[in-house]
């Protein structure tokens, strides 16, 4: 089997000929190779990690070779094509109804100003070099009264797919591998991610005023217009990138506010023969079991590897969920960071021989590869998969 012919047998359920082996590398984790660094300088304009510099395709090229030589399965996370709609990610969307967006760079700071007829929003994102990442240090909607404005940005947001940039990242990757296009988390799901302060949403959803509520349908309209346009892209696999697990909400939360509004993107996705991913993280989901199995047929990319009482590992968790739900991961990222090549040829190992002949299984990091890991600790997991399945 081809890597990409691997990995789509693995997320239908079906039998391969091994275990895919699919870490997640993002540019974060690539710019602390020197290999990466002295093709692409990093370019930062406001998102969480910095884009590289340069052509998107031979970076992209360069990934796919990357991979390919320390023996992983390869895998795109959220960069081809999809929808370019996100109101504060650093893309070039358009707007009716009067708005206007601004951004200015001071150092390390880049501030966001939306302005609308109603009102301006304000985002300040700040980078800091030491961990690689940025970090949202003021955040877009402050006070009820900035949901209304946002609404108004919803309404007003001109939908536009990318089909030909997912085309040219497949055909790129070829049959070394796949590509993740993103698709909507539930209305608070993108909140925690990107808008609001949690304690703003733990206030907000306790309160349960007329304002949220309305804030949360109009979210939701809007992310049923991306999933219906997404549902028309050349993509295969879309994966929700907001995170599944009750590390930032309660299972209630994840039941009322996260379940219904995934159920509906979920459904339009696989009604037009998409594969659907909701991405874990490695946070807890040992107390919403139940809606998992409610997404199912589903993949969950990010299980973590140690387990706890309310965080199974892939072994635990296989035992509970249901046989149509893929599970994705069993290697977290501080592991992998912090051990040595033969410790985590032995951990590969024993998971291998606790899965095996498990269907619907895929070897993958709990979440990013973590900013400075070596790249022969992810070869040595090759290697260990290697020497189980020969």
């Amino acid at each position: 089997m081809t890597p990409r012919e691997r990995i789509l047998a693995a997320l239908a359920g079906q039998e391969v000929d091994r275990i895919p082996w699919v870490p997640l590398c993002s540019p974060r984790y690539l710019f602390s190779l020197q290999e990466y660094r002295s093709r692409f300088s990093p370019d930062w304009r406001g998102s969480l990690w910095p884009a590289p510099s340069g052509s998107w395709e031979d970076e992209l090229k360069f990934r796919v070779r990357l991979l390919r030589n320390i023996g992983a399965d390869f895998m795109s996370w959220g960069e081809a094509g999809g929808i370019q709609a996100d109101t504060f990610a650093m893309r070039q969307v358009a707007y009716e109804g009067g708005i206007e967006v601004m951004r200015t760079r001071e150092g390390d700071r880049i501030t966001t100003l939306i302005e609308t007829p109603l009102a301006t929003l304000r985002r300040v994102v700040e980078w800091h070099p030491d961990s690689f990442t940025a970090y949202t240090v003021e955040h877009a909607l402050k006070e009820p009264e900035d949901w209304r404005v946002q609404e108004y940005i919803l309404e007003h947001t001109v939908l536009t797919s990318d089909a030909q940039r997912t085309e040219q990242t497949v055909d790129i990757i070829g049959e070394d591998g796949v590509a993740f296009v993103g698709f909507p988390g539930s209305p608070v799901m993108k909140w925690l991610m990107d808008d609001l302060t949690l304690e703003q949403i733990t206030y907000a959803l306790a309160d349960a005023s007329p304002e949220i509520t309305s804030f949360e349908r109009k979210q939701h309209e809007f992310n049923l217009r991306v999933c219906h346009l997404l549902a028309q892209d050349p993509g295969r696999i879309f994966c929700n990138m907001a995170v599944l697990g009750t590390a930032m909400a309660s299972p209630k939360v994840v039941r009322e506010h996260y379940l219904p509004y995934l159920k509906e993107y979920v459904d339009i996705l696989r009604a037009a023969g998409k594969f659907a991913i909701c991405h874990t993280s490695g946070e807890p989901v040992g107390a919403i079991v139940d809606c998992i199995d409610e997404l199912a047929p589903i993949v969950l990319y990010g299980i973590r590897q140690f387990d706890e009482p309310n965080a199974p590992d892939m072994v635990r968790l296989r035992e509970v969920v249901r046989d149509d739900v893929v599970l994705a991961g069993g290697l977290d990222p501080d592991f992998l960071h912090r051990s040595s090549p033969s410790e985590i040829r032995d951990q590969t190992l024993r998971l291998l021989d606790a899965i095996a002949g498990t269907p619907g299984t895929i070897l993958a990091t709990a979440d990013d590869t973590s900013y400075g890991t070596p790249l022969q600790n992810l070869d040595a997991v090759s290697r260990a998969v290697e020497e189980f399945c020969a």
